[in-house]
């Protein structure tokens, strides 16, 4: 089970995930529970995950696909905007809409490394687009690659560089690069990080891995373009606590920095 909490000025998301392989199979079941409340825009929603796993000699690959159900809300009524005349961008009524959707992906990895592709929305326009203030573009397609590796450089201590690309149609590719160094002692394991994303924003962030089951971290993201003065700075916390409910010889353990 995960918990993931996002404050950045007037966006706050918060998230529950959980996770589970189905016993004597290849296949693993996820749920993750949101609520994302952006300004006056709010999504609620369900997504369920299923992953079937191939196991190959040095590698395992992972197939994922998604469902996911949104209701997308705009609360136009909490506006207190200045109108002149009949202005078709702002609207007095409450807007609400029940959205469902679908996405595909694939996750391959071992000890040492892993890779990621995923569409997460194949159903695109989830407001109409006579009612929003964006204009959804029916075309819109999200496209992510991931990817990283695990290099011990001495004794116990490890690290891991890492990207992540994003592509949306008609807008400029996005990404992240990431560093991250981690430390293992009687005690846990610590974990201390940055990243760049996309000339705009840095992001630090620490963890720790009390043990196999409870992990918790924090990251702190600020902009240093000049939209830093009205982007506010984002703060994140993640719980993370893994519940046993299979035998030692049947568990399947996920890769311990992947």
């Amino acid at each position: 089970m995960v918990c993931v909490f996002r404050n950045i000025c007037l966006t706050k998301l918060l998230s529950i995930l959980l996770n589970t392989p189905i016993k004597r199979t290849n296949a693993a079941l996820g749920m993750a529970l949101f609520n994302d409340e952006i300004g006056i825009n709010k999504d609620f929603g369900l997504l369920v995950n299923y992953a079937y796993r191939i196991n190959f000699e040095n590698l395992i690959l992972s197939l994922g696909f998604q469902v996911r159900f949104i209701n997308k809300s705009i609360a136009w009524s909490s506006l207190n905007a200045v109108r002149e005349g009949n202005d078709p961008a702002f609207s007095e009524e409450n807007l609400s809409i029940f959205s469902p959707n679908f996405g595909l992906g694939l996750y391959m990895y071992n000890e040492k490394f892993y890779f990621g592709a995923s569409i997460p929305r194949f159903i695109s326009g989830e407001i109409p687009s006579g009612n929003d203030l964006t204009g959804v573009d029916p075309k819109i397609f999200t496209y992510y690659l991931t990817g990283g590796f695990l290099w011990r450089m001495s004794g116990k201590i490890f690290v891991k560089p890492a990207f992540l690309t994003k592509y949306t149609y008609r807008t400029p590719a996005q990404f992240d690069l990431n560093l991250y160094f981690y430390f293992e002692t009687k005690k846990g394991t610590f974990a201390i990080g940055s990243g760049f994303h996309s000339g705009d924003s840095f992001i630090i962030s620490v963890g720790y891995q009390l043990d196999k089951n409870l992990e918790f971290s924090y990251a702190y993201d600020f902009t240093t373009s000049e939209l830093s003065d009205f982007a506010g700075k984002t703060n994140e916390i993640v719980l993370s606590y893994r519940i046993e409910f299979v035998k030692k010889r049947e568990k399947i353990i996920s890769p311990r920095y992947f």
